[in-house]
């Protein structure tokens, strides 16, 4: 693939006459990228071969109503029939934009409308391969939980859509430096996505699981769980007979601990644990969900994926055996769906079942191919009530990965184009937890791994642009 990089001024004009190419418009309108001059950098790569280019403009309007810049690539004989074409804006936030496109380009123009990227949370994140669960809604916001070389840290972040928003009460819950398998959920709302009350499970370097319960800003004492292999979190909404359930894995076996929270915001154990999926030895842990009157749990055996449901005592329960191998899990806004991220032969899929019975209720969408074997600590796949998040390698030849994630509407099909989450381009992203705090605004944080140090790194986050439509083109 050959590159010539040609001002806005001159760049019809220059391409050679019967080379393909492509016209690349940066397009946005906010006064931090359209006031100034701005550093723009554009990445086109596919087939293992990768070209970029750098320079500096001034997004004007240029014969539309949006203040834009543009260039040309061209493409020599030989160039793979598709490849991604990226996009990043400097200023004191970094934006950006990405789309794929087929090849030949036939002086086409593809139209990038940038939107900001991702912020840091944390510069000092540990990643320890327990495929955690780093963000839930909290307040309208999003609270955060992570592992450090001090322990486990959480934090909240009232406006994340605000550039000048900070993130608020940082603190320690343990200083013990082998904590692993974080996990944090917040209450579903009844109707909204609003939430006061968020809990953090983890393990800790002697294997004991520990429960925090964070209510209307009290956090309570630390509560014991006993040892596991893994565990996994969910909040019930108001009104239900439970509160919280914590499920622990104990090499194949399971148990749901299920909780109510008090009125000083301290955890209070229901029930005796509940068995779950005991005819199935179990490989992993998927998560648990609450519905609209129970829990769900996702587990994935050698060669299937198993669901089972369950009340806090064990009334109500079935199981359900599936084909793949299951890697999230996901409920609907109204609890009455439950969305499973299913690896088909290295296809992640997307169903839907219904929470009462287990039954599959008809929605399946197809999302891409998967780079790791389920077991791979990057491979970790996130889904939520309205967005799912999953890794994939770069196509460029370096190896490197880049996080992917796509809006789904409330019975969990596509309702927009996907997009990459990380927008800085420099090492690997992967473990992406996806949060709704609407049905229409998702955020997903993600680790970032520094160079050369594949265990630290930093944890952050990126709003997903909502307005890339499922059926609109930006190729003219």
């Amino acid at each position: 693939m050959s590159l010539r990089f040609f001002s806005a001024l001159f760049a019809l004009a220059a391409a050679g006459c019967g080379e393909d190419y492509v016209r690349i418009v940066i397009e946005g309108s906010a006064q931090d990228v359209s006031a100034t001059p701005v550093g723009i950098s554009i990445s086109v790569y596919g087939g293992g071969e990768a070209t970029r280019y750098d320079y500096t403009d001034t997004l004007e309007t240029r014969g539309s109503n949006v203040p834009s810049s543009d260039s040309v690539v061209t493409f020599s004989d030989g160039a793979p029939s598709r490849v991604v074409v990226r996009a990043k804006v400097t200023t004191p936030v970094t934006w950006g934009a990405d789309t794929k496109l087929s090849l030949p380009a036939e002086g086409s123009t593809v139209r990038l409308q940038i939107s900001p990227g991702e912020r840091d949370v944390a510069t000092n994140a540990r990643f320890d391969g327990g495929d955690g669960t780093t963000a839930t809604v909290f307040r309208g916001g999003l609270a955060f939980a992570w592992a450090t070389l001090e322990g486990l840290k959480v934090a909240e972040l009232r406006q994340p859509d605000a550039n000048v928003s900070a993130v608020t009460r940082e603190r320690l819950l343990t200083s013990d430096p082998g904590v692993s398998h974080v996990r944090i959920a917040a209450r579903p709302g009844t109707s909204t996505f609003a939430s006061d009350s968020y809990a953090v499970a983890w393990r800790d370097g002697g294997l004991e699981t520990h429960l925090v319960i964070v209510d209307s800003g009290r956090t309570s004492s630390t509560l014991s769980l006993g040892t596991s292999d893994d565990v996994q979190l969910a909040l019930a909404r108001p009104g239900l007979a439970f509160d919280a359930v914590a499920v622990l894995r104990k090499g194949s076996v399971l148990e749901a601990q299920t909780f109510t929270i008090d009125s000083s915001g301290e955890p209070v154990v229901l029930a005796t644990p509940t068995p779950v999926l005991q005819s199935n030895p179990v490989d992993q842990i998927i998560g648990v969900v609450t519905t609209a009157d129970a829990f769900v749990v996702g587990a994935r055996s050698a060669e299937k994926t198993l669901l089972a449901k369950s009340g806090p005592g064990g009334e109500g329960y079935l199981e359900a055996t599936l084909d793949g191998q299951a890697r999230a899990i996901a409920r609907s806004i109204d609890g009455n769906l439950v969305f499973l991220a299913n690896d088909l032969g290295g296809t992640l899929s997307l169903e839907s079942h219904f929470a009462g019975d287990l039954a599959p209720a008809g929605g399946f969408a197809r999302f891409g191919k998967l780079p790791f074997v389920p077991e791979h600590p990057r491979a970790r796949v996130s889904i939520s009530e309205c967005a799912i998040a999953w890794p994939e390698i770069r196509d460029d030849g370096s190896g490197l990965v880049d996080l992917r994630v796509e809006l789904l509407d409330d019975n969990g099909r596509p309702r927009s184009s996907p997009v990459y989450a990380n927008i800085d381009d420099s090492g690997d992203h992967y473990s992406p937890t996806a949060v709704c705090v609407s049905p229409t605004r998702a955020y997903v944080a993600f680790f970032a791994e520094m160079p050369d140090n594949p265990v630290t790194g930093t944890l952050r986050v990126r709003r997903v642009p909502s307005d890339l439509s499922l059926s609109a083109s930006n190729t003219e």
